[in-house]
Parts: C-alpha cells; structure tokens; sequence
C-alpha cells in the first residue's frame, strides 16, 4: 500500500523547527516532502507541480499569515485545481485567524501535536469530488504573467465576464479549456465596465463568445488582485450571472 503525501509549506526559514515537523509526521507512516515559501515565491511552478500530485497540503508558519501570503497561497491553490479532480485538504499550523479566504474555508486549524494524527484520520477518509456550476483556475508563468480562465463546468454560457478588486486586467482572450490560447477571435469584447458588489468596485472586461465546458475566457492581471467576479456576461435578453471568489 503507497504512503499518504504530505507537502509543507513553511512560510519561515526555520531548518530546526521544520526538520522536527518533517520528522514527527514520518513516523505516522507518511511521506513528507515540503519547502521553504521564500525559495519558490517569486515562480510558483514549482510548487503548483508538488501540490497537484500530493494527498494533502500543510502551510506552517510561526507568525499570522499575512494578506500579500493569503494571496500568494490562494493563486497557487488556483493553480493546482486544473490538474485535480478532487479538493486538496489544507491544514493550517499557524496562529489561528478569525478570517481566512474563500479559497481555503475548508481548511483545519491544528497546533503541530495535534497535526499528525488529525493528517493519519484525514487519510483514511475519500477525497472530496469539486462540484461546482463554474470552472475557475488561474496559470501563473513567468514569461506569459498570471492568467485567469474561466468558463461553464456543464451548459453553455452566452458570452463571459471577469472583474476585478485591486490590480489591473491587460489582456484577454478566448480558447480551449485547459490551456492559453496562441491566437482566438473576440466577439464584441468590451473593457473597463465598473460593478459594484456591496462596497467594493470592480473593473470588468468580457466577451460576447458563447462557450461550453470545452472552451474557457482567459484574462491576464497585473498587481494585487484581491477579489474576483466572473460568469455570463449580461445579453440582449438575460442578466449576468456572476460568482464571486475573494483571494484574501
């Protein structure tokens, strides 16, 4: 029978502190493997790999998470959905926070004794399918910037729509699901249309391209992106039907 997975990610450089976590877990017959956040914040690839493929992800942090590292963190968890099929489990060892994003309101605060057993419970249970009517996942290159796709998960959507709170959108594009497109046609694009979703503003831009679950709307951010809102861009006859994800 394979090991359970287990990826840290220790967002300080404490090499003592860690090599004891990475030891503890071991000994609950589970393969540890895992990072300081420091060495892979600038490129993210890295990481994005690990997390696609291990059981369970554990974000270690002696301090409270910051707003610019719940960020960081919920673009890589983005990134990751792609390429999964079922949720990534999260625990946090880290002073607990009222408030964590969206992205992670699945997460389990645990103090670092309580850790492994509560890692040796999870991996007895099946892992929990992703049902939701939308697809959002985001690719991050350092060539190419950071891409947000979305698009239908069943049906079709009568054109698509992305905006924003905090950052800027600079490009975007339609074509197949999965990934960036080389070159597309835009039907009827428009850009900077301002919303308001209770006291925030966003800036949106979207297309009028009917998609399907094969096809996806791509949208290239620069900055700090703190919420987004996408989904159907309003018709001659139909309302937008927008979902909203917070990233902080």
């Amino acid at each position: 029978m394979n090991k359970k997975t287990v990826w840290i990610s220790a967002l300080e450089k404490d090499e003592a502190r860690v090599k004891s976590l990475f030891e503890g877990l071991s000994k609950y017959g589970l393969a540890v493997s895992g990072h300081f956040w420091l060495e892979h914040e600038a490129d993210m690839s890295a990481l994005c790999q690990e997390l696609e493929k291990t059981d369970t992800w554990v974000i270690w942090s002696d301090n409270p998470i910051t707003m610019d590292q719940w960020r960081a963190l919920s673009l890589a968890l983005l990134t990751v959905r792609q390429h999964r099929d079922t949720e990534l489990p999260v625990f946090v060892v880290a002073p607990h926070q009222e408030r964590a994003p969206m992205l992670f309101s699945n997460l389990q605060w645990v103090n670092q004794a309580q850790l492994g057993p509560r890692l040796l419970a999870r991996a007895t249970k099946p892992a929990k399918v992703q049902a939701k009517p939308y697809r959002i996942c985001c690719h991050h290159q350092p060539q190419q910037g950071t891409w947000f796709e979305v698009g239908p998960e069943d049906g079709q959507w009568q054109g698509a729509m992305l905006a924003i709170h905090g950052g800027e959108i600079d490009a975007h594009g339609v074509g197949p699901a999965g990934r960036l497109p080389e070159r597309c046609q835009l039907n009827f694009p428009f850009q900077g249309m301002e919303l308001e979703a209770g006291s925030q503003k966003f800036l949106a831009w979207g297309v009028a391209n009917p998609l399907t679950d094969d096809d996806s709307y791509y949208v290239r951010v620069k900055g700090d992106v703190d919420a987004i809102l996408f989904g159907s861009a309003p018709g001659d006859e139909s309302e937008a039907e927008l979902y909203r994800l917070d990233l902080i």
